[in-house]
């Protein structure tokens, strides 16, 4: 946290663009439905998988949107990272385990 406090331009505008082009290819992919694995808005799933497709697209400015649609259908049948996004979400060891989880599953995205 302390690294981040006094961030340059460049550096905020270089984690901005890579935040937006996260964004895109995840609502490309999955729609208005992205962070809704059941009916409504789940912060878990968008911190999650939000910070797994960063980490994926600061390695690989051309991944694809379907790469991201294979990598989410997955993620969401990991029973695993389902029960870490359902429930006790700030506990420490559902947020490691989901994040965990999500940078694994876009890792693999082809």
């Amino acid at each position: 946290a302390q690294k981040n406090r006094h961030l340059t331009e460049k550096h905020l505008e270089d984690v901005l663009g890579l935040f937006k082009r996260s964004m895109d290819l995840i609502f490309k992919a999955s729609g208005e439905k992205a962070f809704r694995p059941e009916r409504n808005f789940n912060a878990a799933v968008f911190d999650s998988v939000s910070y797994g497709v960063a980490k994926r697209v600061a390695k690989d400015k051309n991944l694809s949107v379907e790469a991201i649609k294979t990598s989410f259908t997955q993620l969401l049948s990991d029973k695993v990272y389902l029960q870490a996004t359902s429930r006790s979400t700030a506990d420490k060891a559902f947020v490691e385990r989901r994040l965990a989880a999500a940078v694994k599953a876009f890792a693999a995205s082809k």
